[in-house]
């Protein structure tokens, strides 16, 4: 049982590194030369995330890191805050949504972008973009400070919110994948209205993580606002959307 235990271990440490590397052999090693990679332990985390805006399930080496950011360092400055707004969108961007919500013009936007891609730290062409690699997007995160992240957040589910104002439904997952990593700022009726869409939407397409993240954001919503109004009976939608959280997270351990 023991050596069984260990082969599992080894295993599950193989995938988590081949999972944040890409396999690139230099990522490879950097990681293997630091140790065991330990689990990053953040509530996000524990509860499952967009797979879009999915962060690296261990932290980034320290030689690889100061790599990474290094090669950031020497990118003007606007062009660092740019690449840290397109960080908390996802690993793929579009140009429209980045350039409304760094509040710079098509042009701007444009130039900084191509300093990226430049540099080795993004790809795409014409107004669609990705991270390079994903430990480029990490060290960016990483080097953001909590507060920061969630005020960027919140600033996109607006900006999304705006540009997609006549399909905002289609959007419910971006949209509410921002306003619950907005923090306890955000207004709870707007919150729980994208959350239980998304969650629904999720829902309906299997992914389970998802639906089971965005109906505990949506039950928590409901009662924050309960709360807020002195209500204390129970809650019929609160309780059902925690079965439906519960039946989402199941499931998901079915899948593994």
């Amino acid at each position: 049982p023991m050596k069984a235990l260990e082969r599992s271990s080894i295993t599950r440490a193989a995938r988590q590194i081949t999972a944040a590397t890409r396999g690139n052999p230099l990522f490879v090693r950097e990681f293997i030369r630091d140790g065991a990679p330990r689990p990053r332990r953040t509530r996000a985390a524990r509860r499952g995330s967009s797979a879009s805006a999915a962060r690296a399930s261990v932290p980034v080496p320290a030689r690889l890191g100061a790599a990474l950011g290094s090669r950031i360092d020497r990118l003007r400055v606007r062009t660092r805050s740019v690449l840290t707004v397109a960080a908390l969108i996802g690993d793929r961007f579009g140009l429209l949504a980045l350039g409304a919500a760094c509040r710079m013009s098509d042009a701007a936007i444009a130039a900084s972008v191509t300093e990226a891609v430049e540099a080795g730290l993004l790809a795409g062409e014409r107004r669609s973009y990705r991270f390079a690699h994903p430990l480029v997007r990490e060290v960016l995160l990483d080097a953001t400070p909590a507060a920061e992240r969630a005020e960027i957040h919140g600033e996109l589910a607006d900006v999304l919110e705006d540009l997609y104002a006549s399909a905002t439904g289609e959007h419910a997952l971006e949209i509410a994948h921002h306003l619950v990593l907005a923090g306890g700022g955000v207004d709870q009726g707007r919150l729980l209205d994208y959350a239980r869409r998304a969650a629904d939407q999720a829902f309906a397409i299997c992914a389970w993580h998802d639906a089971a993240r965005f109906y505990e954001a949506a039950t928590r919503a409901t009662d924050r606002l309960r709360l807020a109004l002195g209500e204390i009976r129970e809650a019929r939608d609160s309780r059902q959307m925690l079965v439906a959280a519960g039946f989402a997270l199941l499931a998901t351990l079915v899948m593994l």
